[in-house]
């Protein structure tokens, strides 16, 4: 099933991104909880677990970031010019089972998409797009990317329209 909600999520993103995840063995796994990514290694391929659509697509998004490392490159930085001198914090600090998800939140429109990884900044992307193509808690995000977040809304557009993998 997790297999099937990524080949459906992939429909909605450049045919060139899709090639070149191709290029990188991955496979869905049953999800059993929070969605997950997790990179192959050891001749082991990468897996997404993902219980939902949405879900779906902010996962392998996170594998677009291993095959397109100069599209993420673009999304990292914005993350590091805008949020340069923050401290890292809890992006979500009101959620205890999130406290050791840190990163520098910025005024993204969910804290979630500052989250860093060992200084990494690998939600910026999948939340962009997750934002715009899949819409979480319905347009509620969307609506404040048009009216809080021009430049995140601006790039992560224009990355899907001009962004071709084949010619950067």
């Amino acid at each position: 099933m997790t297999a099937k909600r990524v080949r459906e999520a992939a429909r909605d993103l450049p045919a060139s991104w899709v090639q070149a995840g191709n290029r990188l063995p991955v496979e869905g796994v049953p999800a059993r909880g929070r969605g997950y990514y997790s990179a192959g290694y050891a001749g082991r391929p990468a897996r997404i677990l993902a219980k939902t659509l949405s879900t779906a697509l902010h996962e392998y998004v996170h594998h677009l970031q291993r095959a397109i490392p100069e599209l993420n490159a673009r999304f990292t930085e914005l993350h590091r010019r805008r949020t340069q001198g923050d401290p890292v914090v809890p992006v979500i600090p009101n959620q205890p089972d999130l406290k050791r998800e840190t990163g520098r939140p910025d005024d993204y429109v969910h804290p979630y998409s500052g989250r860093e990884y060992n200084g990494d900044p690998l939600e910026v992307m999948t939340m962009a797009f997750q934002q715009q193509l899949h819409l979480i808690h319905g347009d509620e995000f969307l609506d404040r990317l048009l009216d809080k977040d021009l430049e995140m809304l601006d790039l992560a557009v224009g990355a899907l329209f001009k962004f071709d993998q084949d010619n950067g």
